[in-house]
């Protein structure tokens, strides 16, 4: 698993640094001078407003923390899984919603621009959340689910350049990735509190 996300680092990290300059500057070449405005705007004002959408989520983390602290990892799983699948549907959707606001716009001239511009702006504000929880000491969870939307936003434009599918259809793939990656990390937590627990017996 380390190897395969190691893999996918590489291509995501010069997506990352190159993608949002490289597109804007041909964008601005095209003239699609509001696919810019509204990318830009997007990012800048997206942070505040997916932190708001994401309460609901981080209240029901309070109380799995508090479990867990406790060692009742049984009675925290609940809280823990509804508060992962909150967290993962907001990022579903709105990925979706960017990637259809700009896609559904998109001509032949267009489309490469703004299919790499809609990457930008759909996951820099995730990214950007996941940078600051990092360099609080708390960031692994974020930086994870983060990865795993990055990939599913590459898969879902991947299907969208080679075959055809239905928004619906999209959102489902992006849904089912993101999924896994909720069920992996869920893994690793149990395993970590399984090994706390058992370091702290012996």
């Amino acid at each position: 698993m380390q190897a395969l996300v190691m893999v996918l680092m590489v291509p995501l990290m010069l997506l990352n640094f190159f993608g949002g300059i490289g597109s804007g500057i041909w964008l601005a070449i095209l003239g699609e001078w509001w696919a810019i405005g509204y990318g830009i705007a997007g990012f800048l004002l997206s942070h505040f407003l997916l932190a708001i959408i994401l309460m609901p989520g981080i209240l029901l983390a309070g109380p799995a923390a508090l479990l867990m602290e406790k060692g009742k990892t049984f009675l925290a799983f609940p809280f823990l899984l509804l508060s992962q699948l909150y967290t993962f549907a907001v990022i579903t959707a709105w990925c979706m919603f960017v990637f259809y606001f700009f896609m559904s716009r998109a001509g032949q001239d267009t489309f490469w621009p703004l299919l790499i511009w809609s990457y930008g702006v759909a996951l820099g504000p995730w990214m950007y959340m996941a940078q600051k929880e990092q360099q609080g000491g708390t960031g692994d969870a974020s930086a994870m689910t983060t990865f795993f939307a990055q990939v599913a936003y590459i898969v879902v434009a991947l299907v969208v350049i080679f075959g055809s599918a239905t928004l619906i259809g999209l959102a489902m793939i992006f849904g089912g990735i993101m999924l896994v990656g909720m069920l992996i990390q869920t893994g690793l937590a149990l395993a970590m509190l399984r090994e706390e627990k058992r370091l702290s017996v012996s």
